[in-house]
C-alpha cells in the first residue's frame, strides 16, 4: 500500500489533534460513561501514526472498529471483539471522537456516544448465529471492512466465510491480523473487489 508522506501525515495529525483540543475538552469526562477505571481516555493522539493510506470510505471501517472496541470494554457489553482495538488504531479512535464531538442534542453537556453501531453489531451477530443453527454454512460479508466475526463467533468446522472488500482495506486489515498472529475460527476467504464497480 502507498504511505502518506511525512508532511501529509503530520498535517493530518495536527488537524485531528487541533479539532479534538478545541471541541472535545468538555466531553472528556464522560467519553466512556459508567465504566470507571476501565474507561478509555479521550484520545488527543500525540503519537498518531498513519500506516496505510485510505480514503474516507475505507476509514469508516476503522471508525466502526473503534465503536466495537468501546462496546467490548463495557461491563454490560453486547459482545466482545478483542481485535476491534488493533483494527481501529489511533486513526479510527480519532475519527470516532471527532464524529461524536459534534452535538446531536440541544444540550451539549449530554454525552454524544452513539449506541447504534454496537446495537447493529449484536443484531447481526444474532442473525448469523440463527443462520448457523438453521444449517447455513456459507456466509458472504459484503464491504467487510474491519469485520472480525470470522475470529470471534462460534463457527461450525465446515463454515466458509467470504469477506468482500476493496484491496487497500484488506491489505491494512491483514497487516494488523498478521501482526497479532490472529487465527480465524472458520475457513475465511478474502475477495478483493470494489462493489461500486461492475463485478
Amino acid at each position: 500500500a502507498s504511505l502518506l508522506s511525512t508532511r501529509d501525515a503530520n498535517l493530518l495529525k495536527s488537524n485531528v489533534c487541533r479539532y479534538l483540543d478545541q471541541n472535545c475538552r468538555e466531553t472528556a469526562h464522560h467519553y466512556r460513561p459508567g465504566v470507571g477505571k476501565n474507561s478509555l481516555q479521550l484520545p488527543y493522539l500525540p503519537k498518531i501514526q498513519i500506516l496505510v493510506a485510505m480514503d474516507k470510505l475505507g476509514m469508516t471501517s476503522r471508525l466502526v472498529a473503534a465503536c466495537r472496541e468501546r462496546e467490548s470494554q463495557r461491563a454490560d457489553r453486547l459482545f466482545n471483539d478483542p481485535l476491534a482495538g488493533p483494527l481501529a488504531g489511533d486513526e479510527g479512535r480519532a475519527l470516532m471522537a471527532t464524529l461524536e464531538a459534534v452535538p446531536r442534542q440541544m444540550d451539549v453537556r449530554v454525552p454524544t456516544e452513539n449506541p447504534y453501531l454496537a446495537i447493529r453489531t449484536r443484531f447481526m451477530d444474532d442473525a448469523v448465529e440463527r443462520a448457523i443453527k438453521s444449517g447455513i454454512r456459507q456466509f458472504a460479508i459484503l464491504a467487510a471492512g474491519m469485520d472480525a466475526r470470522a475470529f470471534r463467533l462460534n463457527w461450525p468446522p465446515d463454515a466458509v466465510i467470504y469477506e468482500v472488500e476493496r484491496s487497500e482495506v484488506l491489505e491494512y486489515k491483514e497487516s494488523v491480523l498478521k501482526s497479532l498472529s490472529a487465527k480465524p475460527l472458520a475457513n475465511r476467504i478474502l475477495v478483493a473487489m470494489d462493489l461500486s464497480e461492475d463485478f
